[in-house]
């Protein structure tokens, strides 16, 4: 995504579909800059660390699901 990054592209479906659950996947999940964007924003999105596996990733999912 060349011109948006993840969180601009998840606060703006946050704005279209305010329901929308939305889970981030970051390399560094405790990352400030992730957490200030978010909070300045309004908004607050479940993260989760890289790597992972196809398992861990559907777990995760069924949890916000659910």
């Amino acid at each position: 995504m060349p011109e948006v990054d993840g969180i601009d592209l998840a606060l703006q479906a946050r704005k279209l579909c305010p329901q929308t659950r939305i889970l981030l996947m970051s390399g560094d999940p405790t990352s400030e800059t992730i957490r200030q964007r978010q909070q300045c924003e309004g908004c607050m999105f479940e993260i989760m660390a890289k790597p992972f596996g196809a398992r861990q990733l559907l777990d995760r999912i069924k949890g916000i699901v659910h």
